[in-house]
């Protein structure tokens, strides 16, 4: 839920557009007027620069009819219609084969879509096209570190950048699992000095996209072993910006509506507050005791707790179930995200997270007078169980339990990381080759960056006897 090498400016390529706007704001004048300018969408559109990888590990996307084709195409046109035709800038991003004796490193090219005004709307041809320039100039395969690098040099506050690549770790000989740490050590790196140079306020949405593909595999062990796969392979789509753009860039453009959407990762700093949230009383959902709930403090709280069987013969026996209706729809994050009872985290172990469901899950479960209550303001039903430790509350104070959900890597980055990509076989279901180094390198900047922001929310529940 992730990479580059600051070389040199790119401030020349953000100057370029597809077209010239006498309204523009230099990046100079909006931190002149502070930060609110900048975050004021109607007054001051953020430049969007977009970079689709075009080395030849990318050929097999455009090959036919595909749905990355489809997906990138409409992604271009929405940026368009929400941001501006003039504040769209294209480009295609890849390595160079050395051209020059003596040459042996391969350069990184940055080449804009000089078309793109006209051809945004009709970009499967007009890709197809472009995509055939210079072809024998191309690498196999793009570095990753020096594409995010380069396109972390160019992001500024009052810039969008987009990468759409198959973002696959380049490495050469030698030991796979070392030579990714390095890799991710590298990424980490990039992040970091970008945040300094941004004033500490960095964002990235991380999108993995599936798709058709027709052509050339380029594997870890070298371009020699290159196969042929006529099959699906992922792709990704990176969104890096400040938090205020990035957060309106998630709101505006749709991208899980996008044809082979499957997954997505929002790093940011902050967490929301003021969230809602109620214990529920309906007796279905109360499992061994009993106890009721209080309006008086907005329901976040219960008393008169009871226990099923008999406490004093059997302590160890004690037990109690209850449930939470929590408002979870503007946490950015997966769906399965919000599922996965191992993301939330318990001020104490007396309680652990037993389920976590869409409230509609229970709604057989609920009274009618609490569902009415709850049905507009919450999304999900938190179930959290008593452990088999003793349960003892404070009969003065009563206990204070805190929950919150924690920000890490969804589980989805694992299921499809590989360390071998040698074979089509090994690629099924969606892996990628390395795919939880570069994620790791970005998400352990951002966390060194903002090490005070844990969770995306924390809600305190108290109970009383």
């Amino acid at each position: 839920m992730i990479r580059k090498i600051l070389i040199f400016s790119f401030v020349g390529l953000l100057l370029s557009s597809c077209g010239n706007s006498d309204n523009k704001k230099s990046t100079a004048d909006l931190q002149q007027q502070g930060d609110t300018a900048i975050y004021d969408k109607d007054r001051i559109q953020p430049i969007v620069n977009v970079y689709i990888e075009n080395s030849g590990s990318m050929d097999g996307f455009v090959n036919g009819f595909t749905d990355f084709k489809g997906a990138i195409g409409k992604l271009l046109v929405d940026l368009k219609y929400h941001y501006g035709e003039d504040n769209v800038h294209i480009y295609f991003i890849r390595n160079e084969k050395p051209t020059k004796k003596g040459q042996e490193e391969e350069e990184l090219e940055v080449k804009e879509w000089k078309d793109c005004k006209t051809d945004i709307a009709d970009f499967a041809k007009a890709i197809d096209l472009t995509w055939k320039e210079d072809k024998s100039y191309r690498g196999s395969n793009t570095n990753l570190n020096n594409i995010f690098r380069r396109i972390l040099d160019s992001t500024d506050r009052n810039t969008i950048s987009v990468l759409v690549s198959d973002c696959i770790y380049s490495i050469g000989n030698g030991e796979t699992i070392q030579q990714l740490n390095a890799a991710k050590n590298t990424t980490y790196d990039a992040f970091l000095m970008a945040s300094n140079k941004n004033g500490g306020d960095l964002a990235t949405t991380i999108v993995k996209m599936k798709s058709s593909f027709n052509g050339k595999y380029y594997p870890f062990n070298g371009d020699c072993n290159a196969f042929k796969i006529r099959g699906e392979l992922p792709y990704y789509i990176c969104v890096i910006s400040n938090q205020g753009n990035l957060a309106d860039f998630n709101e505006d453009i749709k991208i899980q509506n996008l044809d082979g959407f499957e997954n997505k990762y929002v790093i940011e700093k902050g967490r929301v507050d003021n969230l809602y949230y109620a214990v529920l009383g309906s007796q279905k959902l109360r499992k061994g005791g009993s106890y009721r709930t209080t309006k008086k403090d907005n329901y976040h709280s219960f008393e008169n707790v009871s226990f099923g069987g008999s406490s004093c013969s059997h302590p160890e026996k004690q037990e109690l179930e209850f449930a939470i209706a929590v408002d979870m729809k503007g946490i950015d994050v997966d769906v399965n995200y919000l599922l996965d009872t191992s993301n939330y985290v318990l001020s104490n172990n007396l309680f652990r997270v037993k389920e976590v469901c869409v409230k509609e899950d229970k709604k057989q479960q609920i009274y009618h007078k609490e569902w009415d209550r709850i049905k507009d303001s919450s999304s999900h039903i938190i179930v959290l169980q008593a452990t088999e430790t003793i349960f003892s509350i404070p009969k003065k104070d009563g206990l204070s339990l805190k929950i919150g959900l924690r920000k890490q890597m969804p589980q989805w980055i694992e299921d499809c990381n590989i360390l071998n990509d040698t074979d089509e076989k090994k690629l099924q279901g969606g892996k990628s080759f390395g795919l939880k180094y570069w994620i790791e390198g970005i998400a352990e900047a951002y966390e060194k960056m903002y090490a005070e922001d844990r969770n995306y929310f924390e809600i305190e529940i108290k109970i009383k006897k």
